[in-house]
């Protein structure tokens, strides 16, 4: 894959090389009933990839395997679910913890029918903490970014046939949480509470 995402600070040849990956993975897939599906993984993921940290390029290798597990669908007449699970070991060429792998992730979402018209629903995501990406391990202690749990909730309501409102209220608990980096002074920060209204019509 070609590399996006940098901050160029001077084009070089070896800029332009692409980052490479080879990837596994053994799946399994449960029809419990014709509304509930559950799957399941193995997976293995090897990849060189060429990094900017500071202004200066380097090559990090980074092999990842773990496990993964998601459900989707009605548990009941009026209870929909959705959750993923994921296990991961990182661990980079130099056999050191791989740069921002969190060992588990997970989330949780389930939605409740109301009425004819009328839903609702809340949910979490989880992340662990992960290490914070940096061309030297020197510094001691190795900067991370925490784990963090996010709690989202949804309304929505049916109109009429063909028009439909919905509020989603993001993070909710209002969590300060860091979900990626890409140096130890470029740490991405996570949006605040907010909430997004929108109005759909189907015709």
């Amino acid at each position: 894959m070609p590399r996006s995402g940098e901050q160029y600070k001077a084009i070089k040849a070896a800029a332009l090389d692409p980052d490479e990956y080879e990837n596994t993975e053994y799946g399994v897939k449960w029809d419990v009933s014709d509304e509930l599906t559950v799957t399941a993984s193995l997976f293995e993921q090897e990849a060189e990839t060429e990094s900017s940290v500071a202004g200066e390029g380097f090559v990090q290798q980074l092999n990842v395997d773990g496990f993964e597990l998601q459900v989707n669908g009605k548990i009941s007449d009026r209870t929909s679910v959705s959750f993923g699970y994921s296990d991961m070991d990182g661990e980079a060429g130099d056999g050191n913890t791989a740069y921002e792998v969190p060992e588990t992730m997970y989330s949780l979402f389930i939605d409740r029918q109301a009425s004819e018209r009328l839903s609702y629903g809340i949910g979490l995501t989880y992340q662990d903490d992960s290490l914070i990406k940096q061309k030297s391990r020197a510094a001691e202690p190795q900067p991370y970014m925490p784990d963090y749990t996010r709690i989202d909730a949804s309304l929505s309501y049916v109109m009429s046939d063909d028009t439909t409102v919905r509020v989603i209220i993001e993070n909710l608990a209002d969590e300060d949480y860091y979900p990626h980096s890409h140096a130890t002074h470029q740490v991405s920060v996570g949006d605040p509470m907010n909430a997004k209204i929108s109005l759909s019509r189907s015709f």
